[in-house]
This record gives structure tokens, sequence and C-alpha cells, in this order.
């Protein structure tokens, strides 16, 4: 049995921004990690996600403020832009070719698919020596060209950087027994 990858798997661990720091990945390793992210089962013929690179901080800075109420004081719009610099890169996952005459069968396969996709490029990023973290994304009510919202949705950012310093993952236990969410039926 080749090991490598539970090793890979067993240490790889979210890594918050606080402790991330640059270099980011280059072009040559984001594609290289999305790349891995594109090999995930999909029952149809386009993959039902794409990736985007959140190159201007600034207008997703502007998306974060623009989703406060009017009445937002200038301590919660800060707080609000503060959120588009988290990290010395920033991804976002879309889910793409939405569409309601869907079954909930085949959306629940879309999203399967695109989870893989994340494990996928987070395993990716973490091979080449970079730390991520995935936070949460909700819809914007105008999102201007992250995304078409007639027919796409962000499903999460992933916050990617390079450890502040050396990181000693040790299995933490997942694979042990008691910790498995596995039953036998």
């Amino acid at each position: 049995m080749d090991e490598s990858f539970f090793r890979l798997v067993f240490s790889r661990h979210s890594l918050g921004p606080k402790h991330q720091t640059i270099p980011a990945p280059d072009v040559g390793a984001l594609r290289l990690a999305v790349s891995a992210a594109c090999h995930v089962p999909c029952h149809g013929e386009n993959l039902p996600f794409r990736w985007a690179e959140v190159a201007s901080r600034d207008r997703l800075a502007s998306l974060f403020e623009a989703a406060l109420p009017a009445d937002a004081d200038e301590a919660a719009r800060a707080k609000a832009r503060s959120k588009a610099l988290k990290g010395p890169m920033l991804l976002a996952l879309i889910e793409t070719d939405i569409s309601p005459e869907r079954s909930e069968r085949d959306e629940t396969e879309r999203k399967l698919t695109a989870g893989a996709s994340l494990m996928n490029l987070l395993l990716g990023l973490h091979a080449q020596g970079f730390a991520a973290k995935t936070v949460s994304a909700k819809d914007f009510e105008a999102p201007d060209g992250l995304y078409d919202p007639a027919g796409e949705a962000i499903l999460c950012f992933v916050l990617v950087g390079t450890p502040d310093k050396p990181v000693d993952y040790n299995d933490i236990g997942q694979g042990s027994d008691e910790h498995l969410p596995l039953v036998r039926w």
C-alpha cells in the first residue's frame, strides 16, 4: 500500500489567514491545484462549478459593504470591507448553470461534485506547501461580475497563503475508530 495519500489527507488542516503569509501560490501552483480540483465525480457533461481568483479585493470589499443595511455605521462598514482583505490569496467557488428544472437529486449531486472539487483543491494546495481555510459565503444582490446571479451562486471562499511558521501536522485522530463517523448497517 502507498501511504503517501493518507499522510497527505491526515496532515491537511485548515489554517486561518492570521497564520498565513506570502507567498501565495503563483500561476503554476494555482493551475495545478485547480486541475486537481477538476478531477471529481460528475454525472453531467460539464462540471457544475468554476473557480475564481479574487484579484480585486477592493471590488469584493465594496460588495461586502453594499450588503449592509443603509444605516450601518462606519465601524460596521470597515468590518465588512475587511472581510475581503484576509489571506494572501482569495478564491471563490461558484456553482454554475443553476436551473429550477433540475430534480432535487440532480442538485444534490451537483453540490457533492462541488464539495469534492473543494477538497481536491485544498489537498492540491497543501501538497505544494500552502495553507488554506474555507469560509462561508452568501450571495450578493449585485455581484459586480464575480458571478451571474441569473444562473450562478457563490458557494464559499478559500483563503490561501504560506504558513507563517512550520506546521507539524499530525494525524489528529480522524483515522482512529472511536472518531470515525461510520456505522455498519
